[in-house]
């Protein structure tokens, strides 16, 4: 019987994909075939477009650089531009932004539609549906900026507009639907115990994960940056320049400095620094530590040990930073579905449903700070993204230790291993370590770590702590004459890292825009906007804050995480399963981390990602503490198990929107303008 209700519903679903694909994206088609076709009309250029073949125009005058299509006496539904041009600023032959002016009967003289654009090798932007009010006599072309050369091959009005079957677009909505009718309230899914030994189980997990690292990758994939290669982007060359200093004996690293860095009483000025450099003719290195004459990494050196020192040692070549920003994002895939397994494991028994565990873990992969860091894949995500994978791995392991013969020395040993190479990512990543406290309080107190019976434990998760950080102290020192001075504040940046501001004042600040800031929605593709004014951000406290533009607050990106605020409400079942002073001790590391990221970087959305993961997990343990009340079954019944699917789906759903998101640092219309475009045109252009 559930074959045959499986075999329905997948009939019903390719029935319904059809019905979209023919019906609904295809609307233009079938309501282009009652306009009043052969619409004719006369065609002039205006003065700012100069030519020599009648084809290929040249802009000379932004103000007049138009064609008019006058004599029309119709009413206009449709105009079908066959356009291409070259451009300016955005990539050669890619669009051609315009606005459409026109008469109708409401208005004797032009006024204007809203700005668009015709895309290259997206036919579907040629086809524009316009909504005048009755009889048209003139319409105006306006070539919007950007656009240098434009040639006309053909205008039309009226036009029956063609049908087509995207199998592309097909595909996904059966995807889509497919991972609907999964997850759905109700499914079969939430009332099956995880088994990884069963095969059925086994290939679902696998494919669901295959389906989030594919995302990740793809997202990655084209967003990366090949400048670096050029030598045009030089901050994603430094883990690069770090190694070739260690593989030479050095710390510091090979660029030359330019002599008005060397004769400046304070370098760190970014405003006197950058006009003192333009007058020599002379260019510093951005985003470098400087210090007594040299440039010094200040990233990390955890990456330059795992990843360039190897890759260099083994090729001889300069290693992508993309490369293994992508790789530590998708390895983060599987790692968030085995730390939801061992929570599911170690605290709840087999109360929990692989459903539950599969839907948390990918709304885990999309809001810790991933999908961010793999649509900017530069030397800022890495730190990062591998400090919250190395953190995941190493919480794992000790969460694994723990088993009838007592605690895995192994697993203490990865674990600690794992979050101590934390440090030499982004050091404030690494208070992750005192999760051991709460993660063994009960092998605590039966002293198996700080007692002489339990000596071996304790030394597993102190000495690696202790040796790497001891190697990293002796870094600094070497580098910076201090052993905690990572290389922050001697940074040449935007702003003057030695003479940082108070931060008491921005910290009310920072906590909205961090943390409760709404998102800015417009009707208008992608529709998630920055928050402000391009790179400004707004507000009434009187300092220069470092801000980069952002997107919203974590509670407003991830509604699922306000299920933190129920913890209290929760406390006695939490406490009877061991989960409520683990839940309890990742809230005060999250603001940790977050007012150190105010101290030392201001507001700028990447630094959104360092606590984001520490927030959702208990959130996630109040969840899984409300579910497991009434076993597997209970999340698919009931109002508070469908609400928890909704807002998991929306948070998948809020933060895959934010990588078309505009005003931001590496939004995807510059980024990867033909990915954008094309998602525009195949699923949100139906007009």
């Amino acid at each position: 019987m559930k074959h045959r209700s499986f075999a329905k519903s997948l009939i019903c679903l390719i029935i319904v994909a059809f019905s979209v694909e023919l019906l609904y994206f295809n609307l233009p088609f079938w309501e282009s075939l009652l306009f009043a076709h052969d619409t004719s009309f006369t065609m002039s250029i205006g003065n700012g477009l100069s030519s020599d073949d009648g084809h290929l125009y040249t802009v000379t005058d932004r103000q007049e650089a138009w064609i008019e299509l006058s004599d029309i006496h119709a009413e206009v539904k449709n105009l079908y531009l066959d356009l291409f041009s070259d451009t300016e600023f955005l990539p050669a032959r890619t669009l051609i932004p315009l606005t459409i002016e026109a008469t109708d009967a409401a208005h004797a003289d032009y006024f204007s539609l809203p700005e668009t654009e015709i895309v290259r090798g997206i036919w579907e932007s040629r086809y524009l549906r316009v909504h005048l009010a009755g009889a048209s006599d003139r319409i105006r072309i306006r070539i919007g900026d950007y656009a240098h050369q434009i040639r006309i091959d053909r205008i039309m009005i009226n036009t029956v507009r063609p049908f087509r079957f995207h199998i592309m677009r097909f595909v996904l909505i059966l995807l889509i639907g497919f991972l609907i009718m999964l997850f759905r309230p109700g499914s079969v899914i939430y009332t099956m115990k995880p088994d990884l030994r069963n095969r059925r189980q086994l290939v679902l997990c696998v494919l669901i994960m295959l389906l989030n690292a594919g995302f990740l990758f793809g997202i990655g994939f084209v967003c990366m940056d090949k400048r670096w290669q050029e030598g045009r982007w030089p901050a994603d060359l430094e883990y690069n320049y770090y190694a070739d200093a260690l593989m030479d004996g050095h710390l510091w690293l090979s660029p030359d400095p330019p002599e008005t860095l060397l004769r400046m009483e304070n370098p760190y000025d970014p405003v006197l620094r950058n006009r003192m450099l333009s007058e020599a003719g002379e260019e510093a290195l951005n985003d470098y530590s400087w210090y007594r004459g040299r440039y010094y990494c200040y990233f990390g050196i955890t990456p330059v040990i795992l990843f360039y020192l190897p890759y260099q040692f083994l090729t001889g070549r300069w290693l992508c930073t993309a490369y293994p920003v992508i790789l530590c994002a998708v390895l983060l895939v599987p790692v968030c579905f085995l730390f939801l397994y061992r929570i599911s494991v170690r605290y709840f028994a087999e109360k929990l449903s692989l459903g539950m565990i599969l839907l948390l873990s990918s709304v885990l992969v999309f809001s810790c700070g991933a999908v961010y860091c793999v649509q900017v894949p530069m030397i800022y995500s890495l730190p990062i993204i591998m400090g919250l994978l190395l953190d995941l791995i190493g919480i794992t392991c000790w969460l694994s230790a723990s088993g009838k013969n007592g605690l895995s020395k192994p697993l203490l040993v990865a674990g600690a291993i794992c979050i101590a190479l934390v440090a030499g990512c982004r050091p404030q990543l690494a208070i992750a370590a005192l999760q051991a406290f709460p993660i063994f309080q009960r092998e605590i107190r039966d002293r198996q770590f700080f007692s002489l019976r339990g000596l071996g434990n304790t030394l597993c998760v102190i000495v690696p702590f202790l040796s790497y950080g001891i190697f990293l102290m002796v870094c600094n020192v070497l580098r910076f004459d201090a052993p905690l001075e990572f290389g922050a504040s001697y940074m040449l940046t935007d702003a003057d890292m030695m003479h940082r501001n108070q931060m008491l004042y921005r910290i009310p600040l920072g906590i909205f825009e961090y943390l409760f800031q709404p998102l800015h929605f417009l009707p208008q593709f992608p529709y998630l906007h920055g928050v402000g004014d391009g790179w400004s951000l707004p507000y009434d406290h009187l300092e220069a804050i470092n801000s980069e533009p952002l997107l919203g607050g974590f509670f407003a990106f991830n509604l699922i995480g306000s299920s933190l605020f129920f913890m209290g409400s929760m406390k006695k079942k939490m406490k009877e399963n061991g989960t409520f002073l683990i839940s309890l001790s990742f809230i005060p590391i999250a603001a940790v981390i977050m007012l150190v990221d105010l101290a030392v970087a201001g507001l700028t959305l990447r630094y959104q990602q360092d606590f984001s993961l520490f927030l959702m997990i208990p959130a996630f343990l109040v969840i899984m503490t409300r579910m497991s009340a009434d076993g597997p079954a209970h999340l698919s019944e009931g109002k508070s198990g469908t609400l928890s699917i909704v807002l998991a789906a929306l948070c998948i759903l809020t933060n895959a929107a934010a990588v078309f998101a505009d005003d931001r640092v590496g939004n995807l219309r510059s980024a990867a303008p033909q990915l954008f475009y094309t998602v525009k045109y195949l699923f949100f252009a139906i007009r």
